[in-house]
């Protein structure tokens, strides 16, 4: 009995003993704005604008005050993606209808709709250079146009199923396609099939590159088995597997600085790992229905998600977005003096006057270039006078007097020996020489 009540302590224990995450991540902003199912959110580039669905519309909110800004009703069905250009100048959506609707977003006129899929649009994304737009479709096919005049210019229908998920990789050379139980890569070159990634095992709803580049991420939909693969882009070895997801998995983001990977699923709950060994370090439980999209602000300060429950959920990251540069203090040859993690728009600190050596005199003048109010990584370079030393400004100084009295101690010389013979002088004329150079430093002393 006493072995059994000491265990129920035990247990009651753990479970009232909180999980401690590394990352504090509070609920900062609910936007309420849509009448039904949020199946996708986004930021502007520059952060200052987040879009999101409702239904057939897209509501934009300032992310100053969160107010609603401006809502777009193109669309004639419900929608299931947004992407913002990489310049920030125009705003694409897609869903049901078929179409793909693309404003500008100084007032946000209509610029162009692509009809080109005569079926639902999953997923719309613009390359890294803004100069292609793909989307993804029901019927399996990825359509790919030109922003310049939006002509078609490839369709890629390796997939067999509806295409939920496009992206391209950060530099451009790749777009990856996730749709039935794979994940599809090809060349932006000639659009060759490069590598297919089979880990899924049920529908890829999800595929994201990390920022670096240097690894892909996808998920699915498949119920209690929904997990997160990691694979490597050098040879496509699957590096990790997330599995805290207990039902589908819908969306995949990483932070801009890429130490972290977020994933919400239709459990309601978005989980953040570190990248670093993939400990579990969040989970954000806000949301009452399904989890449809996770994004990061492009900031790092806020993670936003979409929820089933026609909420907008915006929390704190947990991420410092405190931005830094390094100051470098350099001798005059470029040796290390001493660097400085400067905080963006403060000053450095000067290190103390360096001092340089050499056969002249140097004397430390101050620093080339300004270390205040810093807003990029700076170098800073000692700067010196020189002069010659006093030992060699006093020779040069006196030269003429001492070139003077050595004439004429030489002079001298040969004129007392002028009834001698030439060799005689000489050498009487020399050893007057040597006596005057003999005085030489107590004539220099008094002069």
């Amino acid at each position: 009995m006493k072995k059994l009540f000491f265990a129920l302590l035990f247990i009651s224990m753990a479970l009232t003993i909180p999980t401690a995450y590394a990352l504090d991540m509070p609920l900062q902003e609910t936007l309420t704005e849509s009448e039904g199912s949020v199946q996708y959110v986004t930021h502007s580039p520059d952060g200052s604008h987040i879009a999101y669905t409702d239904g057939e519309k897209v509501h934009i909110h300032d992310t100053e005050t969160y107010t609603l800004q401006e809502t777009l009703t193109e669309a004639e069905d419900f929608l299931y993606s947004i992407v913002y250009s990489p310049d920030g100048n125009y705003i694409a959506y897609g869903g049901e209808d078929g179409n793909v609707y693309i404003h500008d977003t100084n007032d946000y006129t209509l610029q162009e709709t692509l009809t080109e899929a005569e079926d639902g649009v999953m997923s719309v994304t613009f390359s890294p250079d803004g100069s292609h737009i793909a989307y993804g479709t029901w019927n399996g096919n990825v359509y790919i146009h030109d922003t310049d005049t939006y002509t078609l210019q490839e369709t890629l229908t390796e997939a067999l199923g509806y295409v939920q998920s496009v992206v391209y990789s950060p530099n451009d050379e790749y777009i990856a396609v996730g749709s039935d139980e794979e994940v599809y890569i090809y060349d932006t070159n000639d659009y060759n099939l490069q590598e297919t990634l089979t880990e899924a095992g049920n529908y890829v709803t999800s595929v994201i590159y990390s920022p670096d580049g240097e690894y892909i991420a996808y998920g699915s939909e498949n119920n209690e088995e929904s997990n997160v693969y990691i694979h490597d882009t050098d040879d496509y070895n699957l590096q990790e597997t997330l599995t805290n997801a207990e039902n589908d998995i819908y969306s995949i983001s990483y932070s801009p600085d890429g130490n972290y990977i977020a994933y919400g699923s239709s459990d309601n709950n978005v989980y953040i790992h570190d990248t670093d060994d993939y400990t579990l370090q969040e989970t954000l439980t806000e949301s009452e229905g399904t989890v449809w999209a996770v994004a990061y602000s492009p900031d790092d300060s806020h993670i936003a998600y979409a929820s089933n429950d026609g909420n907008v959920y915006i929390h704190d990251s947990g991420i410092s977005t405190t931005i830094t540069y390094t100051v470098t203090f350099e001798d005059h040859d470029g040796t290390l003096i001493e660097e400085q993690t400067v905080i963006e728009g403060e000053n450095a600190v000067a290190p103390e006057d360096p001092e340089r050596e050499g056969y002249l005199v140097y004397t430390f003048e101050g620093w080339d270039g300004d270390y205040t109010n810093i807003t990029s990584d700076t170098t800073i370079t000692a700067t010196y006078s020189e002069e010659n030393p006093p030992i060699l400004q006093s020779l040069i100084g006196i030269i003429p007097a001492l070139y003077s009295i050595l004439l004429v101690s030489f002079i001298a010389g040969y004129i007392y020996t002028s009834q001698k013979s030439v060799v005689e002088k000489l050498m009487i004329a020399g050893i007057t020489l040597i006596i005057g150079l003999a005085f030489l430093p107590i004539i220099a002393a008094f002069i």
